[in-house]
């Protein structure tokens, strides 16, 4: 089975992860909502989410309806995933495996593949979306989320100018990896694989799909007290993407 070099990265910072639910403020407040409202009602629906991690989205569709497989690359965040469907009594099939290697799952298998934040750490990018494709039914949806292609990459942030601060973005054509802690709390780096919006999109395009929504979000004014938040109403660190086969 192919591996991703982000899969070891992952298993080395599993816990820091785990440890880190709760106190996200852009997952809970941004990209779980916005995953939710894009979906729409997912019961009775066959869902993958492919790059589950601890499976918080696995839980959350599970609950509402939705007949979940959840497939991560990390077993040590696979088995956290089991763990806390135990505690929560969700019924949810888990899988170890890699994204561009989802063998034993049949061809159009699934109604909705959620790839939630995790396209960008798949090494094997277009095998990841041929397998996405391949297990899709006809007329099923594929929701993404993802770090914004134009804000996001090696050495781009937030920086202190003389008056004031602002975003600084270079090198956007390049594809690269980059490496980055996820937050001061954790102990060792994640790996990412950045490209340009169309390299992007054009992969899923060839592959028949088609392209629904391109959504970036501007977070509501009523959460601009929250500074992270308030940074989004600037500079949008997320893009959701939907598709059809």
């Amino acid at each position: 089975m192919a591996v991703d070099q982000s899969v070891d990265r992952w298993n080395n910072i599993a816990d820091d992860w785990i440890s880190s639910l709760g106190q996200n403020v852009l997952r809970d407040k941004i990209l779980i909502p916005q995953t939710l409202n894009l979906l729409g009602d997912v019961s009775g629906k066959v869902i993958l989410d492919l790059g589950c991690g601890e499976g918080g989205y696995s839980r959350l569709l599970a609950k509402t309806g939705g007949i979940v497989t959840g497939v991560d690359g990390s077993a040590r965040l696979i088995e956290a995933a089991k763990h806390l469907a135990d505690i929560e009594n969700v019924c949810i099939n888990y899988e170890v495996k890699n994204a561009a290697n989802l063998e034993e799952i049949g061809d159009d298998t699934f109604d909705i593949i959620l790839c939630a934040m995790s396209l960008m750490v798949f090494e094997d990018f277009d095998g990841a979306l041929a397998e996405m494709s391949r297990v899709l039914k006809k007329d099923g949806q594929i929701v993404i989320s993802i770090l914004h292609p134009c804000f996001s990459g090696y050495g781009v942030g937030w920086q202190q100018l003389q008056d004031r601060t602002a975003f600084v973005a270079d090198n956007y054509f390049s594809e690269e990896a980059w490496e980055e802690k996820l937050s001061a709390d954790f102990k060792k780096e994640a790996i990412f694989w950045h490209k340009p919006l169309q390299d992007i999109i054009n992969p899923f395009l060839g592959l028949g799909l088609k392209l629904v929504q391109l959504l970036e979000v501007n977070p509501p004014e009523e959460l601009a007290h929250i500074p992270v938040i308030a940074l989004q109403r600037r500079v949008p660190m997320f893009m959701f993407l939907q598709f059809t086969k």
